[in-house]
């Protein structure tokens, strides 16, 4: 049992580093080699977790893809969405209701530390 525990605890803890890395890289991203990172760990760390698998394969197809669109920006602007999608099933899958598609959206929030403290009130819940 304690074995168990133990794995689930660090299986989580790597989905929340993947998690919030690609919070925290959303605005850079394209200059940002850990969002880069993050999105390749996706298919390691999230397998089991359909939602999250089919966005996360939308988002990297678009990045992978020519601009099919008829503009750099309507391009750019579908693949924030499609990340925004990605990142709200991630928040969704590992407990954050708090975190909804227009917090994402924003810039600048929701802030790293709130998701740490989101994170203790979570576990405290249980």
């Amino acid at each position: 049992m304690q074995t168990y525990l133990e794995r689930h605890r660090q299986e989580k803890e790597r989905k929340l580093r993947v998690f919030r890395t690609l919070m925290s890289t959303r605005v850079r991203k394209a200059v940002d080699p850990k969002h880069t990172e993050a999105l390749n760990l996706i298919a390691i760390e999230f397998y089991k977790d359909k939602p999250i698998s089919r966005a996360a394969s939308l988002y990297i197809d678009h990045l992978s893809s020519n601009s099919s669109v008829p503009s750099l920006q309507a391009w750019v602007e579908k693949g924030d969405d499609l990340l925004h999608e990605l990142l709200y099933q991630m928040g969704t899958s590992l407990g954050y209701p708090e975190i909804d598609k227009v917090q994402i959206k924003r810039q600048g929030g929701p802030d790293p530390l709130k998701l740490d403290h989101f994170e203790r009130e979570s576990s405290n819940r249980r």
